[in-house]
């Protein structure tokens, strides 16, 4: 069954699918390969700059290349790749030819269950060679990144040393910018840190000119150990790049593997309400070193615990939606956590979350909330650590108004909130909805406790604005504002019958009481406007209208038994009748949709026939989509086409399934 789900995920990843996640691990460390043929492009950062990664290979002294080279050395043969698979964790690739594999292996310790690893902010490429023709090869491998990996632009002035550890063994590349910008970005990289390439097997190095360097390996030579004092200077000025040689050896069927660690170093990650916030990977170790020594003494441990994790994972995943479901939470699980950041300062632990690929916003609430079901089904006290820095904000003397904020400001920096345009409902609901989450999944009333003045101060403003909600965007705002927003209602419905749970939860029977009641009164009056004989409309009173009823899913995720299961099979059987190739449009007026809400609206079903059709569709976009992008939520259906946004966090949920 192992062999038969590989080749089928293979199999479509080597037609048509999202990027392949290489090193994705945070907002910087965040780097894919968008096309099939290794060699045929560089490797990317999500926003599409080049973060180069050459790979050669010399078999019985002829050379293979095998990654990045877009271009270069048109006469060097290429290693193609033969297979992809993906699991939550790692990324492996086996390129071949008729004498032997090569397989590479990258690894990132993303285990939510475990912060000291997850605080780690490192990959791990391993090379595996084997003979497959019953002959042995004597083997050689090259790998080198490029200056790129500093900085957002290759204009930046940059410098660079080979430093030794653990007493020589281990030698390690670091890349400094001349003039670094902590808590600055460009073009939505870190304007400060550093990258480091460490390994500790290889037989030579050098650092310089990539038209200087790189011949060398194609020649058969023996890279120099040398390093270019020609610096600083800019990261496109003769390119410099960083190079390994590995002298694999006499290599027959047993695979001989190598082994190089990838990292992105920054010791400050955020501010929040002027406060600095270290990383989190500061709290277990004094520098930077320490973590490079423990992640390459520790390496084969972390492969094995990322293993187990993967493993269960995976058979969660199949026993509530089979393998398409399964194969969904493999792609988008380390694209969830990347974008985030672990920080602390004093006693506060928080988890910041960056809006990737749209408004570069921290701490946005509608783009925590559809991807907080990966945090509940995996560590529900990752969620309560990106609440925690909202609820605070909201607390404090800044903010004024008497519904939640959309955002704290823009990445790294949390302080107001920077988009101009609020979404009060859509806000308010959210953040009682997902305090309500963490309090079921986490089995902790403290953050509802400790936050329960504002929590029922939004949940008036949803009695009071909700229902009926005025001219507003809502979290789908490219659509524009709109009044009388039917699943903008649901929401408030939903939220007012979450802070009455959460009441319950905290023996306030008769408050508790007093919302379910408002709750049901409103819910009521929504199910009777909102009728339009086949389905729910998206406006109160124009029955020509629809759209996906979406938030109903979160309140029967919380345990808010309230909307009645009739009409959301009603409205799922509507859906149905809207199917285009590639899912459900979003509402009458577009052939677009988000995949998350697709999603969302398949799972509302408690009929598995129903939610398979849906799904689907969702899966066929997956495979079958023409942009080789990090995973797309916003597509069009009928084309399969991405409209806009790559990498976000938003697929986290997709992890809702393990909760129902």
């Amino acid at each position: 069954m192992k062999i038969i789900l590989f080749l089928t995920l293979s199999a479509v990843l080597l037609s048509a699918s999202p990027a392949i996640p290489l090193i994705v691990k945070d907002p910087y460390l965040n780097v894919w390969q968008m096309c099939d043929n290794l060699c045929e492009d560089w490797a990317r950062h999500w926003t599409g700059g080049i973060k180069a990664i050459a790979g050669m290979i010399r078999v019985d002294g002829k050379p293979y290349k095998f990654m990045g080279l877009a271009g270069q050395y048109p006469d060097i043969e290429v290693l193609p790749l033969k297979s992809v698979d993906i699991s939550p964790t790692k990324t492996t690739l086996v390129l071949g030819n008729n004498e032997i594999t090569l397989e590479l292996v990258f690894l990132t310790p993303a285990l939510p269950d475990d912060l000291k690893l997850l605080s780690l902010p490192i990959t791990y490429i391993t090379a595996s060679v084997k003979s497959v023709d019953g002959k042995t090869h004597d083997i050689q491998l090259y790998f080198d990144i490029s200056g790129e990996w500093a900085s957002g632009s290759p204009d930046k002035e940059i410098v660079w040393n080979l430093e030794k550890l653990a007493g020589g063994s281990l030698i390690c590349f670091k890349i400094e910018q001349v003039s670094p910008n902590i808590l600055r970005e460009v073009n939505d990289y870190a304007d400060w840190g550093f990258p480091i390439w460490a390994t500790a097997e290889a037989v030579s190095w050098e650092a310089g000119a990539d038209s200087l360097v790189r011949p060398k390996f194609i020649k058969g030579e023996t890279l120099s150990k040398d390093i270019d004092w020609n610096q600083p200077r800019k990261i496109n000025d003769r390119w410099p790049v960083f190079a390994f040689q590995f002298d694999v050896g006499k290599v027959g069927a047993n695979p001989s593997t190598k082994n190089i660690i990838i990292g992105h170093i920054r010791e400050i990650v955020a501010s929040c309400s002027g406060h600095v916030f270290l990383a989190l990977w500061k709290s277990y170790f004094r520098n930077w070193e320490e973590i490079l020594s423990f992640a390459w003494d520790n390496y084969k441990a972390i492969a094995t615990a990322c293993d187990s994790f993967d493993k269960k994972l995976m058979d969660r995943a199949r026993k509530v939606g089979g393998d398409d479901y399964a194969y969904l939470l493999s792609l988008t699980h380390r694209q969830v956590l990347s974008a985030c950041d672990l920080g602390f300062s004093g006693k506060d632990k928080f988890m910041f979350m960056k809006e990737i690929g749209s408004g570069s916003f921290i701490q946005t609430v509608d783009v925590v909330f559809p991807a907080s079901p990966f945090f509940l089904a995996t560590n529900p006290e990752l969620l309560k650590m990106q609440l925690e820095p909202i609820l605070l904000a909201s607390e404090s003397e800044n903010w004024k108004e008497p519904y939640a904020p959309h955002d704290l400001g823009r990445y790294p920096v949390a302080g107001a909130q920077f988009y101009v345009a609020p979404m009060p409902v859509e806000e308010s609901g959210n953040m009682i909805l997902m305090v309500l989450g963490y309090t079921k999944y986490g089995k902790d009333v403290s953050l509802a406790k400790s936050h329960f003045e504002i929590l029922q101060r939004w949940a008036d403003y949803l009695v009071e604005k909700g229902l009926e909600p005025e001219e507003q965007l809502c979290t789908d705002d490219f659509t524009g504002p709109s009044a009388l927003n039917v699943n903008l209602a649901a929401k408030a419905i939903a939220g007012v019958a979450g802070f009455s749970k959460l009441c319950d939860i905290l023996g306030k029977k008769d408050l508790s009481d007093k919302y379910m009641a408002k709750a049901k009164e409103m819910l009521d009056y929504w199910l009777e406007k909102a009728d339009a004989g086949t389905h729910l409309s998206r406006i109160y009173g124009e029955n020509e209208t629809w759209s996906l009823k979406y938030n109903i899913l979160y309140a029967k995720l919380v345990g808010l038994d309230i909307f009645p299961q009739d009409v959301v099979e009603q409205e799922v059987d509507f859906y149905i009748s809207k199917l285009n190739k590639y899912g459900v449009p979003l509402d009458e007026r577009f052939t677009y949709t988000l995949a998350d809400w697709v999603s969302w609206v398949a799972f509302m079903s408690e009929d598995k026939e129903k939610r398979e059709k849906i799904l689907q569709t969702l899966m066929a976009s997956v495979r079958e989509s023409p942009d080789k992008v990090p995973f797309t939520d916003w597509y069009d259906t009928q084309t399969g086409k991405a409209v806009g946004f790559r990498a976000r966090p938003v697929l986290g949920a997709f992890y809702a399934l393990l909760l129902l």
